[in-house]
């Protein structure tokens, strides 16, 4: 005789055991009688695939998907979540890890580019650059020449016209910065 555990809060199922003998009552009945611990049962579990597991319940073993430790992600928020429970995967929540600047697109099931957060971080970026060469206006600014005032300020005009180009704020790979003068 076989006794299948099962996990008692779970219903996991655990393993196949062979009872222990009960003594007494095994030589009051002149045969074996065996001990059913709590939190087992001598219904066997049913044969699972991979991904779900048998549980005990009240109604006897029902499979269920096990997706334990696998990681999905929020698609409110991108936010990864590992899987601690069994059951179904609750709602809102994708395989795909999003990348910077994606938000969850229902219709297509996906992530898309969120094109007003990456203007932002491209408008930010142009910003930061500007900020970077201020300097270079200021009359006292020692220029070698003319010609590299010049082209501070082309590349200054350049980069606050970034945002008016066709196609802005393009794809993330696709964001043409000027030249900097002082990488020449």
């Amino acid at each position: 005789m076989d006794i299948h555990s099962y996990h008692p809060e779970t219903g996991e199922y655990l393993s196949t055991d062979t009872p222990p003998i009960d003594p007494l009552e095994t030589e009051q009945a002149g045969q074996p009688v065996y001990l059913l611990p709590e939190g087992a049962t001598e219904t066997a579990p049913p044969e699972t695939n991979e991904g779900f597991v048998p549980v005990w319940t009240d109604n006897g073993w029902e499979i269920m998907e096990d997706h334990r430790g696998e990681t999905h992600y929020r698609t409110a928020t991108g936010e990864a979540l590992t899987i601690e429970d069994l059951g179904p995967l609750p709602q809102g929540l994708t395989d795909s890890a999003a990348q910077d600047y994606e938000v969850w697109d229902e219709v297509s099931r996906n992530w898309t580019l969120d094109v007003d957060a990456w203007a932002l971080a491209v408008r930010s970026e142009r910003n930061f650059r500007l900020g970077a060469c201020d300097a270079t206006t200021l009359p006292d600014y020692p220029h070698a020449d003319d010609a590299a005032r010049q082209a501070w300020l082309d590349y200054r005009q350049a980069l606050r016209d970034l945002p008016m180009q066709q196609g802005f704020p393009w794809m993330p790979e696709e964001v043409n910065w000027p030249h900097n003068p002082f990488m020449a």
